[in-house]
């Protein structure tokens, strides 16, 4: 029996658990680094701008226009220095840059600026699709509002880099993670495949199989516990195995030595059964008890010596051209079953099989229904594609559900809802089903309680099993 492999879920699962543990929490470090970067710069960012105005705003002289800040501020311009806006309160404006005008400044940060007690306020704005911090300063001795734009371009830049940084970060983590928790899935569950291969070739009848045992943790245990398991299922089966060969010599011996007395016996009771009608009527029951006795004897003998000769691979298969049909009405016949069973059998059904193997399995089938079942017994003969069938039917009882399964073990006797009293060895089934191996074919059974029992035998046509 082969065993299939199972799925390496468990395997995939603990990877997957690998990359996770890994990946939220390289997801949460970068997340929480990113959070903390943006805010730190972006907050020093503010401080720069705050003293940047501060500083611009101390070179305008008292006393001089808007224009006196913005010469002075043009004088000392740098690469990317921040624009200013004067809004004056008389309604005088003045620009150090042509991008910005009084319309740039948002009308909140100029409500937010007369509102603040200390002339101070700020708001992020975008101009033209520029992103600004405009820093708004009350000038009360000019009389004016100042607004210094300072240019966040930069500064966005430089987090959207950081950014695809801790991305690329969190992603080259997760991989790692990945290829590390595949690494070690594989070599922590290692010996669980090797114990599965190894449980796999102690199914498939190779005992000898052991798993290697090295170090001290729980799986060096668990292989340890399944060697000696397997060596005491070995033991086991070779004792089973010598209990099985030493019972079957044993009944067979037995089978053998029983053979030649009972044939005497076997004789002597023929003898008796044919001078039976001339002896006083009150020795007639014994003499019929004895008789029958004596067949039933010699019939198990030859059953055990039968099923001595399946067991020891002598069972030979002489192939014959026959006609089915006329093989099931020629058993029915010998067997003195012809009131007692119907065959049904349109034929010919011609197919090269061993006649008296097939004589034997028909004899069980049908002596089954006769003697454990009830009339009326049909016998069908039936062709399907590749194959022919042979199928018994008796109206009796049924077999129990619970029966089923060991129909055709040795030895076994069905429960006593089949007809009580008929006696059997138990072994008629087993050696229909033995013979209907060797022809390369098989038996199949049906019951219901009450509906009585379909046996089927099925044979293939040209070696082959249609089924």
């Amino acid at each position: 029996m082969t065993v299939r492999r199972p799925a390496n879920s468990f395997r995939r699962r603990l990877t997957l658990a690998f990359v996770l543990v890994a990946g939220l929490a390289a997801g949460a470090l970068a997340v929480g680094a990113a959070i903390a970067v943006a805010n730190t710069r972006q907050g020093t960012f503010a401080e720069r701008a705050r003293r940047e105005a501060s500083r611009s705003l101390a070179l305008w002289p008292d006393d001089d226009p808007p224009s006196a800040l913005l010469e002075r501020l043009e004088i000392i311009e740098e690469p990317g220095a921040p624009g200013v806006v004067i809004i004056g309160r008389g309604g005088t404006t003045a620009s150090s840059l042509d991008a910005l005008t009084p319309d740039d400044v948002p009308p909140r940060l100029r409500r937010d600026l007369r509102a603040a007690e200390g002339g101070a306020a700020e708001q992020n704005v975008r101009v033209a699709g520029t992103p600004y911090l405009v820093v708004a300063r009350a000038v009360p001795e000019h009389e004016a509002d100042a607004f210094i734009f300072f240019s966040r371009e930069e500064l966005l830049q430089s987090l959207r880099e950081l950014r695809i940084t801790l991305l690329i970060g969190w992603a080259v983590v997760t991989a790692a993670a990945a290829l590390f928790g595949t690494v070690v899935a594989r070599r922590t569950l290692r010996p669980v495949r090797e114990a599965a291969d190894a449980a796999q070739a102690v199914t498939e009848g190779l005992l000898a199989t052991r798993l290697p045992v090295g170090g001290h943790d729980e799986f060096a245990h668990w292989h340890a516990a399944f060697n000696t398991m397997v060596a005491a299922l070995e033991d086991k089966l070779v004792a089973l195995e010598a209990a099985r060969d030493r019972e079957q010599r044993f009944t067979a011996d037995v089978a053998h030595e029983l053979r030649t007395p009972l044939g005497s016996v076997v004789t002597a009771s023929s003898l008796l059964a044919e001078a039976a009608p001339r002896l006083p009527a009150d020795v007639r029951r014994p003499i019929e008890i004895l008789v029958e006795s004596a067949d039933r004897l010699h019939r198990l003998v030859e059953e055990l010596l039968e099923l001595r000769e399946i067991d020891a691979g002598q069972g030979l298969v002489n192939v014959d051209r026959i006609d089915l049909c006329d093989a099931v009405r020629s058993a029915v016949l010998a067997h003195g079953w012809e009131r007692k069973v119907r065959v049904d059998a349109a034929g010919p059904v011609v197919l090269d099989v061993d006649r008296w193997r097939l004589d034997r399995i028909l004899v069980n089938l049908v002596s089954n229904a006769v003697h454990h079942g009830a009339p009326p017994v049909i016998v069908t003969v039936g062709c399907t594609d590749g194959a022919v069938t042979v199928q018994v039917c008796d109206a009796g009882p049924g077999i129990p559900p619970s029966d089923l399964p060991h129909l055709f073990e040795r030895y076994y006797k069905t429960s006593a809802s089949r007809t009580p009293g008929s006696g059997g060895s138990g072994l008629g089934l087993s050696i229909a089903m033995e013979n209907a191996r060797l022809l390369g074919g098989r038996l199949e059974v049906r019951s219901e309680l009450g509906r009585g029992a379909e046996f089927t035998l099925v044979l293939p046509v040209d070696g082959e099993d249609g089924s």
